[in-house]
């Protein structure tokens, strides 16, 4: 996560600004009206994510597909698994490395289709 560069955009834009007050006021689920250009902000979304267990179901989906940014994500939420884009619940490769950042994933993927137990398709 960039700091500066969040710190910058708090400083420079009010909405930025507005969700950023709602998490550190513990409002749940701050993005969930939010426009479509702050849910695809990287550093608000890793922010919030540190607060906010729900919040990738309001993350765009430009992020949700953002192979990336859902490991930087799961360094602090566990919940990537759950609302990924769905082409990378295939890629076992991401799936390891995703439980590598963080354990905790494991709650939320097919460990028999991971480890080769289950095809794709049961």
């Amino acid at each position: 996560m960039n700091f500066e560069k969040f710190i910058e955009k708090i400083n420079s834009n009010i909405e930025y600004k507005t969700i950023v007050e709602k998490v550190l006021s513990n409002e749940p689920c701050a993005l969930q009206n939010a426009p479509e250009y702050l849910r695809d902000e990287k550093e608000l979304v890793l922010f919030v994510s540190r607060f906010d267990r729900l919040i990738g179901e309001h993350i765009s989906v430009n992020l949700k597909k953002d192979k990336e940014f859902l490991l930087e994500f799961s360094k602090h939420n566990h919940t990537a698994a759950y609302f990924m884009d769905d082409s990378l619940r295939t890629n076992k490769k991401f799936l390891l490395d995703l439980i590598k950042v963080n354990y905790k994933t494991l709650l939320l993927l097919n460990l028999d289709y991971i480890l080769g137990l289950d095809d794709e398709n049961n």
